[in-house]
């Protein structure tokens, strides 16, 4: 990825759930990530994650690479999305998505594959 080893796409996904947490008032590269705006708002329950560890620029980037994700396979997307912006078990995300935990699971694995590969390169 020609990155550190720390920086690693799972590493970048969580840092990219942070940033995406604390810049919720700006939106989303792509139209179709509109719907995200209601998920990125706080719940009552939910906390303030630590401050991302990752620059704007590189922010961007997974943020594209993700936007790109819900266009092509938006089950992924959503799924992928959901999971490094509040980090819920797969369990609880399956609930949400109406699905079984290990097909969500899934499709959170490959929309982070999807996510690398469109990475690669740019990092």
């Amino acid at each position: 990825m020609g990155t550190s080893d720390i920086k690693t796409t799972e590493w970048l996904l969580i840092q990219w759930g942070r940033w995406a947490f604390l810049n919720r008032g700006v939106s989303l590269n792509y139209q179709s990530q509109e719907p995200f705006d209601r998920i990125r708002k706080p719940r009552e329950d939910e906390k303030t994650p630590p401050a991302p560890q990752i620059t704007d620029q590189e922010a961007i980037i997974i943020d594209t690479a993700i936007a790109q994700l819900c266009v092509a396979r938006k089950r992924e997307g959503d799924a992928l999305a959901r999971y490094y912006l509040y980090s819920p078990t797969y369990r609880d995300l399956g609930r949400e998505m109406n699905k079984h935990h290990s097909i969500v699971a899934q499709w959170v694995d490959s929309g982070k594959m999807w996510v690398e590969g469109r990475i690669i390169g740019l990092m």
